[in-house]
């Protein structure tokens, strides 16, 4: 007679955990790799694996549970530029003052994004941002301060805040813009740096990639460095050799310098050629002061090829494109545009495509 079997008891997690305490397996997640050599099933015991110490064998449980494993994606590397008092300041004024003075629709997003993002893996893109608001710092102050005194000999009910003038609040550092004071040595040592900083990252010995052109300039910058001084050139240098400081800078960058497009055309142009026209205008201008023209009246002495004041600086310039031939510039000093004049035409030749190495 067949037996008739009832229903099996239990539901099916309730027979997988009666399966498991019958069989006493335990699944092992972290096992020594000497024990899984030998075939032996490591316990997992602390600090050391219990089999590989019976066996007389060194137990590699410790060592690999102890290491975490860094996922190379998330780790977070600190940056490499360490910042002065000076220019944490710049970066601060860069990020709050000058962004919102001289974005507009066109270069918003490089302003607000791209330039503060390269500056943190770029070195010598942040030493080009705090060089370029250390001018704007510098033009800044001198037309607060002159507009100050002006208004301070004018008006008498505003004459006792005349010697306050010069000196900072007690707060933030750009809380207000009168107590800055004009730092015409600043530019230079901001560019100074940067050259510092190009040469630095470049490798001492020559490679494969590299050509005698490369290797000499290399050599050129480590030439030049005995030539820069902070307190000479803020101080207004009389040496032939500091005098020639800015043309020294740009002379050192020109074979760094790499090719950009203007006007989304097809032609590039070297800007190591355009700041040359840039500068040969604005030292232009000394032929003229020495006739008497009342446009230069700064209030700092104007010292040439180390300080010129703005207004004798190009603020526009106006590029003309003529592909296979000479380019045309039209620069426009400060002075121009105050006075309504058309400018200096000059023409570039026809650009040299430099290697960057």
């Amino acid at each position: 007679m067949a037996v008739k079997r009832g229903p099996r008891q239990g539901t099916p997690s309730t027979r997988k955990q009666h399966r498991a305490r019958d069989n006493g397996h335990r699944k092992v997640r972290l096992a020594a790799q000497s024990a899984g050599s030998r075939r032996i099933k490591c316990d997992e015991a602390k600090p050391s694996c219990r089999r590989c110490i019976t066996a007389h064998t060194v137990c590699d449980f410790a060592s690999s549970s102890s290491q975490a494993s860094l996922i190379p994606g998330l780790t977070v590397s600190a940056s490499p530029l360490q910042q002065t008092a000076d220019e944490r300041e710049l970066t601060y004024l860069f990020r709050t003052k000058l962004i919102l003075t001289c974005s507009d629709e066109f270069n918003e997003d490089l302003l607000n994004i791209y330039i503060p993002l390269a500056s943190q893996s770029q070195a010598l893109i942040w030493y080009a941002s705090v060089a370029f608001v250390a001018l704007w710092r510098y033009q800044m102050a001198k037309s607060r301060r002159r507009h100050a005194v002006q208004a301070a000999n004018v008006s008498p009910d505003i004459g006792t805040f005349a010697p306050a003038v010069g000196k900072g609040p007690g707060g933030s550092p750009t809380a207000n813009l009168l107590h800055l004071v004009p730092m015409p040595g600043l530019e230079l040592k901001m560019l100074w740096t940067a050259v510092r900083a190009v040469s630095e990252e470049l490798s001492v010995q020559l490679t494969a990639k590299q050509t005698a052109r490369a290797h000499d300039s290399q050599l050129r910058f480590r030439d030049a460095f005995d030539i820069w001084d902070d307190s000479r050139c803020t101080s207004w240098p009389e040496s032939a050799a500091t005098r020639r400081l800015r043309r020294r800078i740009v002379d050192l960058l020109r074979p760094l310098q790499s090719m950009v497009r203007l006007l989304n055309v097809e032609e590039d142009h070297s800007p190591t050629q355009i700041q040359e026209t840039i500068m040969a205008v604005e030292e232009g201008g000394w032929a003229t002061a020495k006739i008497g023209r009342p446009e230069c009246n700064c209030l700092m002495q104007c010292v040439p090829e180390v300080c010129i004041c703005s207004n004798r600086r190009v603020v526009a310039v106006d590029v003309n494109l003529r592909p296979g031939t000479a380019s045309e510039l039209c620069l426009r000093t400060c002075a121009d545009v105050l006075n309504k004049r058309p400018g200096h035409v000059v023409f570039v030749a026809k650009p040299i495509l430099l290697c960057g190495f």
